[in-house]
């Protein structure tokens, strides 16, 4: 007989292990370093093979997999609602940047009892927003179902419970077609949620919230406020709005005091903040030359001089000569100036949203501080064929929608080759 200990022997693993048909190796552990979501997606994908597999394979018997597959939906289900309390609380991590309230405290490796993770989910859920609760409650008698039958996580993993009774005593049939339907339905209202939260953390991360009032919620009081210059009847408005939004005359205040220094909020009030490193006048003149360099078309469809349309020498002296502009332009500009620009064409490129337009100007700039030759940078920028849209696009984000339409109307398409 072998040391009792020999089971528990460390060191290299012949079973446990990497293979020659690499595409076979699968990533675990530090190597990818999988989580909640990671491990439901598995379960959930094995249940759903193996259902299919159940249905096609008349030689499988159901009886027998009715068992992993049941298992593989109710663990699946357990660590991404696990995974939702771990998103959920790093929303209330940002949101305890402005009102330093505590983490949520969830046991993770402890809690196994679905009914207890789901209030749990729901309670800290509803009390962040009240939105949550079209996200929940569809799915709600879902997570009851399978709760109901397996509280625990141990029923579709051993016959007998603790107490030496059968477990689905009260159960005869479990359809597979029946229970596909309603784990893709689950399925489906669980992205949902997962999308809503991650929707939100990157709103949160923007920090343009307050107390009790998201991004969102700035944007939609924006809306309900006059411009700027019509406020003689703020002070009759102002009640509704308490009302409207539910916060106190304290946060209505603190709110727009946060609208009036967003860029995109507060342009609604007809707040117009200027460009950062360079003139208006400087991005007109500038998406003008491009747009005649371009082939008129500065907006949609930029359309570079090809050998098809002017045949092979033509386009070679055409597009050397858009070279040769591009270079002459970025030759007259300033380092802000072209700080200016590239932060402009990275928002727009990245359909990033405002908050990060100072940062994008300040890190163009001390990049280019640092560099000894600017100019190739502005080339570089220049030269993409997408600059002006992702300019105007920018210029939507930062507030500045009536200079996009003003770039626009300097750069209508002109009349260009035909056949």
């Amino acid at each position: 007989m072998g040391n009792k200990n020999s089971l528990l022997k460390k060191g290299p693993n012949s079973t446990f292990r990497g293979g020659d048909n690499t595409h076979l190796n699968a990533c675990v552990g530090e190597n990818g370093l999988p989580g909640y979501h990671e491990y439901s997606k598995g379960y959930s994908t094995a249940a759903l093979a193996l259902i299919e597999q159940a249905t096609r394979d008349p030689h499988l018997s159901i009886d027998h997999l009715v068992y992993p597959i049941c298992f593989s939906i109710r663990h699946s289900v357990e660590l991404r609602l696990k995974h939702a309390i771990k998103r959920l609380e790093k929303l209330y991590q940002l949101w305890a940047i402005l009102t330093k309230d505590p983490t949520l405290g969830f046991k993770y490796e402890s809690t196994h009892n679905l009914s207890n993770i789901w209030l749990f989910l729901k309670k800290h859920a509803g009390a962040f927003r009240n939105e949550f609760c079209s996200y929940l409650d569809p799915i709600d008698y879902l997570i009851s179902n399978i709760s109901q039958v397996d509280q625990t996580g141990q029923v579709f993993r051993y016959p007998m419970n603790q107490a030496n009774r059968r477990h689905l005593s009260s159960i005869s049939l479990i359809n597979l077609e029946v229970l596909k339907q309603d784990f893709e339905r689950l399925d489906r209202g669980l992205v949902e949620l997962e999308d809503y939260i991650e929707t939100l953390i990157a709103e949160y991360q923007l920090s343009t919230f307050t107390r009790h009032m998201a991004r969102r919620d700035l944007c939609e009081l924006a809306d309900s406020l006059p411009k700027l210059e019509d406020w003689s009847n703020y002070k009759d408005l102002k009640p509704i709005l308490q009302k409207k939004f539910g916060i106190s005359s304290n946060e209505i205040g603190k709110s727009i005091d946060k609208i009036k220094r967003n860029r995109f909020l507060a342009s609604k009030l007809g707040i117009e903040n200027p460009l950062l490193g360079l003139q208006d006048r400087t991005l007109i003149r500038l998406c003008k030359k491009i747009s005649e360099i371009n082939n008129g078309d500065g907006t949609t469809n930029y359309r570079i001089a090809s050998s098809q349309q002017l045949g092979i020498t033509a386009a070679i002296e055409a597009n050397i000569n858009r070279e040769e502009v591009i270079i002459n332009v970025s030759r007259t500009l300033t380092n802000e100036e072209i700080a200016g620009i590239h932060s402009l064409y990275y928002l727009g490129q990245g359909a990033l949203e405002c908050e990060h337009y100072e940062s994008l100007y300040e890190s163009e700039l001390e990049l280019l501080k640092k560099s000894d030759r600017p100019i190739e940078k502005a080339i570089h920028v220049l030269k993409k064929t997408n600059f002006i849209y992702c300019v105007e696009h920018a210029l939507d984000q930062i507030g500045r929608s009536p200079l996009k339409v003003e770039i626009a109307q300097n750069n209508k398409p002109k009349a260009t080759y035909t056949r």
